[in-house]
């Protein structure tokens, strides 16, 4: 099962595109909701962080790569792996939301991204409510509210 997660993460829909159209962010930003989810479901399973990094090109790898959709994806599949792991365990709606959020105003060019170390503490409020809707809404207004 462990081994079947970090597959998924790796083989996420990764088409290159230099100027994203709005299609072009919906398919980004859901691959990052799905990696962020598989990346927390495999967390909260047990899964090492080592099995997630082993699968994501390097820092330096990923250097080298002309900038493409597949670039950004990996970058934050890295960048997901690493706060997944660093913080306590999220609920696998709050982040990915969270995350999937940002990918969209960031893509749409929007100001007023909440970075994750400033909304750790709203998102961990985002965590305790009851049912999943509740806590998309609130983690995707984590992410809208005014942040540094």
């Amino acid at each position: 099962m462990k081994k079947l997660i970090v597959l998924l993460l790796t083989t996420l829909p990764m088409t290159a595109f230099c100027e994203p159209n709005k299609n072009d962010v919906e398919t980004l930003c859901l691959a990052i909701f799905k990696a962020a989810s598989i990346t927390v479901i495999g967390k909260n399973g047990g899964l090492p962080k080592t099995d997630f990094l082993s699968r994501i090109p390097s820092v330096e790898e990923l250097t080298k790569k002309p900038i493409t959709n597949e670039k950004l994806l990996q970058i934050e599949k890295r960048k997901i792996v690493l706060e997944v792991y660093k913080y306590e365990d999220f609920d696998r709606w709050v982040y990915p939301a969270y995350k999937a959020e940002v990918c969209f105003k960031r893509f749409s060019k929007k100001s007023s991204i909440k970075l994750f170390p400033f909304a750790l503490q709203e998102l961990t409020l985002c965590n305790k409510l009851s049912n999943k809707r509740d806590k998309m809404v609130c983690a995707s207004k984590v992410a809208n509210s005014n942040g540094t």
